[in-house]
């Protein structure tokens, strides 16, 4: 046996050099299993077992790992790697060892989870959901300052060939520091771009890198707020993106949404709830009329579900019914989208363009995020509501008529926008003759399920993991308690990146984003232990609810109050669906 290991580790050994972390600094170990990855610093004379039971020093909750699987030791500025009689093995370059010495760059296996190993301390990395809390922030910023922000989706051409443990370490080393790194899945990494960065060149450079050091990658790209205009839109966007890359087209950007056009493919809602049922209830009484109607309700709740629900019972069903972001378009833009423009009406019209509302004449617009209009668009849809004439940007005046049903969809209180001043009180007189209020996934959660099982369904339908057919019980009850901060936007993301997840036809528990998992099920049977778990988490959320008013909203305060982990905190204000309530 000793003879075996001294050939085994004669295999793997490199030079000392190779390593040599300055005095106390030690070395970093990145573990990717498939719910992410984490990192372990090790530094001069320790040890660290690695291995499922939550006795070891580090516990991963993977089956293919042994309850103490191996263990890491670094002594005199080597690291040496130690099996554990594991089930499963572990190797070293391919080799299945005992007992082996391992360098930067060395890919190593503990049965499914694979090893990358970095000299010296390891930066800050993160994982989809906290990368998701940056991008939420970043999106923020640049509506309000015209900013950059764009999402990178990166995966390698072949997995089984490139593992992610060998390309993740030099790709972040291409990205600045104004670029955040994060693990989406077990083969994907996503980059959060902000600053001055061109995204579809740095898109470009990590391929090239890829290429270079014989990792053949692919990369989608998804731009704000040409592809998307809030953070899970782009993430879906970008997913997307990616989904379309090949090797001969390595490199997709998701196309702009600027240009007006027909919603999704398969519009129709999943109602299963009395409040989704008395909302389309009211949806089958108005829309026979010509009544420009207000549907108000949160980001991601399926706002232009309704509208296309309307439009399909209404006796404009057979004409156009066309949408516009109002929020994704540049402010000088939108009145030349809305009503067009004349050749030579500004620099770059070189012809003339017939707008939505000339589109959509005798069918439906749908205006989304009417809130964001800016005041001189909002007059110019005032009068074309009031007198069914509009005239094109760069027209002289010369007016022409349309006869369009227009619904207009916010998540802002326009009541209180009125009141500040920045929504115009006629122009929602005009909007809301009739207003319907779009319920929260979470006070619907009857249709929890079954919308999750029409995403699976949907998703294996355009190409993505067909073989997975269902959800296991534990991950069901977990959606089911979640409470979707983001609505059905967020759970239709959750879906079909848990399929990416699955590693069988059945979507678990470990196939679910970090967001949902924190929300335990509940490990009692009887009412009592519901209840005291309801009240536990009820007293928690007002807590932070508490440290987040008295510290103005910042996060970073109320969580140094508590004596929380920032990144729990955060997990746990989406998980409660708290937010900020501005007075007026």
């Amino acid at each position: 046996m000793g003879a075996d290991r001294e050939k085994e580790q004669s295999t793997v050994t490199v030079d000392d050099s190779d390593l040599r972390p300055a005095a106390g600094v030690g070395v970093t170990l990145l573990f990717f299993h498939r719910g992410g990855v984490v990192a372990a610093e090790l530094r001069e004379g320790a040890c660290l077992v690695v291995g499922r039971a939550a006795d070891a020093d580090l516990a991963i909750d993977d089956p293919g790992l042994s309850r103490q699987h191996a263990r890491f030791a670094l002594e005199t500025g080597a690291l040496w790697v130690e099996d554990l009689a594991s089930k499963n093995g572990t190797s070293v370059r391919g080799q299945t060892v005992e007992r082996a010495r391992i360098a930067p760059g060395d890919p190593v296996q503990l049965g499914p989870v694979a090893v990358s190993l970095i000299a010296g301390p390891l930066e800050e990395r993160r994982d989809h959901d906290a990368l998701l809390v940056e991008l939420e922030r970043a999106v923020v910023r640049a509506h309000l300052y015209r900013s950059v922000a764009a999402l990178l989706l990166v995966r390698a051409l072949d997995p089984s060939r490139s593992p992610i443990s060998g390309w993740f370490v030099p790709l972040s080393a291409l990205c600045a520091a104004s670029e955040t790194v994060a693990l989406y899945d077990r083969a994907t990494v996503e980059i959060l771009v902000t600053g001055a960065t061109d995204a579809a060149h740095l898109a470009r450079r990590i391929v090239q890198a890829g290429l270079d050091n014989g990792a053949p990658l692919c990369c989608g790209v998804a731009l704000y707020p040409e592809a998307a205009t809030s953070a899970e839109e782009l993430v879906g966007a970008c997913r997307e993106a990616l989904a379309g890359a090949s090797l001969e087209q390595p490199v997709c950007i998701a196309p702009a949404r600027n240009d007006p056009g027909l919603l999704d493919e398969d519009p129709r809602p999943v109602i299963a709830s009395p409040l989704s049922r008395a909302l389309y209830e009211t949806v089958a009484r108005v829309a026979g009329s010509s009544l420009p109607i207000l549907i108000q309700g949160e980001t991601g709740t399926g706002k232009e579900l309704v509208a296309a629900a309307i439009h399909r019972a209404s006796p404009r069903r057979a004409l156009p019914l066309r949408c516009i972001n109002c929020g994704a378009i540049p402010g000088q833009l939108t009145e030349s989208l809305l009503f067009g423009h004349e050749r030579g009406a500004f620099t770059g019209a070189d012809q003339l363009r017939v707008g939505i509302f000339e589109e959509a004449s005798g069918g439906t617009v749908l205006l989304d995020e009417v809130g964001e209009l800016s005041p001189g668009v909002q007059a110019s849809l005032l009068r074309v509501l009031e007198s069914g004439r509009l005239s094109r940007v760069g027209g002289a005046g010369r007016e022409i008529s349309v006869d369009v049903r227009v619904i207009a969809a916010t998540n802002r209180d326009l009541e209180a926008m009125c009141d500040d001043g920045s929504f115009r009180r006629d122009l929602l007189f005009r909007l809301n003759a009739v207003t319907l209020h779009v319920p929260p996934l979470r006070d619907r959660p009857e249709e929890i399920v079954p919308l999750a099982e029409h995403f699976l369904e949907r998703t294996q339908r355009r190409r993505q993991r067909p073989g997975v057919r269902s959800f296991s019980p534990e991950a069901l009850e977990l959606l089911r308690r979640y409470r979707w901060p983001g609505n059905v936007r967020e759970l239709r993301n959750v879906v079909e990146r848990a399929l990416v997840m699955s590693r069988g036809e059945t979507v678990a528990v470990e196939d679910l984003s970090e967001r949902v998992r924190a929300v335990e099920p509940d490990a009692g049977t009887t009412d009592e232990v519901h209840d005291f778990r309801r009240r536990i988490q009820r007293f928690e959320a007002e807590l932070i609810l508490e440290a987040l008013q008295a510290a103005g909203w910042n996060q970073t305060e109320a969580a140094r109050r508590l004596h929380m982990p920032l990144r729990s905190m955060v997990r746990k204000i989406q998980a409660y669906g708290l937010r900020e309530r501005r007075s007026g």
